[in-house]
């Protein structure tokens, strides 16, 4: 018993020792630097609303609706059958006659509604032809700005499947038994990979995150205080249990949905707070970390993250800065063209509404111009009544009518 007790008190001491190598928050800027970065992977984007294209085709479909109602008699009473007409009144025919059946039905029923007013045939009349050939002219523009609508990329990820890629990895997910977030060992996982390996520094931010912590205490280092378990690098399930310890350490505050200038500003953070330590050995290499070694690895009372550069150029290869990179300009990209998409809206709507007021002015028919009062007549030419001869004496005064 007393031997248990003595081998616990040893090991407890080797741990006490093994934390006090660590310095409280020695690492604490670079871990920091990377929290910051992964509260951005794991915010919810601002998207632009997106309009969908039924909405512009249904607008259109309304403009159809007004012209069938305003259509010249010839057209209207047409039988939209299978078979066109012998005059071939339109080449467009086999495209358009089961629809155009449709609308005539519809206007002659009168059941539908645009803007408040019922949709019927209105009567024969100038303002009808006016407002026809009103229509005809109106239905060419609201075509040409339908056939601009932009549809979104189907073969591109979204921006926010590549913030998951830069937080998890190629597979956007949190992988605890595959290399996929996380390396086989803190040298493999902890600096650059090898030529076609694809597992190395940089391949997550979850994996980073591992590697700067990786102390053997309980990432004091870190977190300034102990996390109640080790924070060690040995393979992809202790690198994942450390990554999910750590996270929940990581200081957050309460933000605005993301945009692709928050993307874009927290990856200048990054490169403004990578290789800031200054440690000698550190010198020539690009490390993130309070570890002063020139390869990563684990076993140290600190952890760090070497990252590959390029000697000619400087360019660093992250892969999960060029993820942030992407998302950004996605992000950026997919906004315009919703935006864009939702001005070709506004533009049809304005159409529809402007329709709308020929239709109306169609209903109303031709007014009937007032007629113009009659002149009064004058002292001359006035008729005189039998009452005005009454009023004189002499017979020279009045005639017969």
């Amino acid at each position: 018993m007393t031997r248990i007790m003595f081998v616990g008190l040893v090991m407890d001491s080797f741990l006490l020792v093994n934390c006090a190598d660590a310095a409280e928050n020695d690492n604490a800027r670079a871990f920091s630097t990377i929290c910051a970065t992964i509260n951005i992977a794991q915010s919810d984007i601002e998207e632009a609303e997106n309009t969908p294209e039924i909405k512009l085709q249904d607008e259109m479909k309304t403009l159809k609706k007004i012209n069938m109602s305003v259509s010249p008699d010839s057209f209207f009473n047409l039988d939209f059958g299978p078979k066109p007409p012998e005059n071939g009144v339109s080449p467009d025919w086999a495209a358009n006659h089961a629809l155009w059946k449709e609308l005539q039905e519809e206007v002659t029923k009168g059941t539908t509604e645009i803007s408040g007013y019922k949709l019927t045939r209105a009567p024969a009349s100038h303002a009808r032809k006016v407002a026809s050939q009103y229509l005809n002219a109106t239905m060419k523009e609201a075509q040409a700005i339908l056939q601009g609508y932009e549809k979104a990329a189907t073969n591109e990820k979204t921006a926010k499947q590549l913030l998951n890629m830069a937080l998890f990895g190629e597979g956007g997910v949190l992988d605890k038994t595959t290399e996929k977030t996380f390396g086989s060992t803190a040298a493999i996982a902890c600096n650059p990979a090898n030529p076609g390996s694809g597992v190395g520094s940089g391949m997550s931010l979850a994996n980073d995150l591992a590697c700067i912590c990786d102390d053997r205490g309980k990432g004091l280092d870190c977190t300034g205080a102990g996390i109640c378990t080790a924070t060690i690098y040995n393979d992809v399930a202790t690198a994942a249990a450390s990554y999910e310890n750590l996270v929940k350490r990581c200081p957050t505050i309460a933000h605005n949905k993301l945009t692709a200038d928050g993307i874009t500003a927290a990856v200048h953070a990054f490169l403004t707070n990578i290789k800031e330590a200054r440690k000698s050995t550190q010198v020539g290499n690009v490390i993130l970390g309070a570890r002063d070694i020139a390869t990563c690895d684990t076993g140290g009372t600190s952890g760090c993250v070497k990252y590959k550069q390029d000697t000619g150029t400087g360019e660093l290869t992250i892969s999960w800065l060029e993820k942030l990179k992407e998302a950004a300009t996605g992000l950026r990209n997919e906004n315009d063209r919703r935006n864009r998409n939702a001005q070709r809206y506004r533009e049809i709507k304005a159409l529809v509404a402007s329709a709308t007021r020929q239709y109306t002015a169609a209903q109303e028919g031709d007014r009937t111009p007032k007629a113009s009062p009659a002149a009064a007549p004058s002292g001359k030419n006035k008729v005189p009544t039998e009452t005005d001869c009454n009023k004189h004496q002499s017979s020279d005064k009045c005639g017969d009518p």
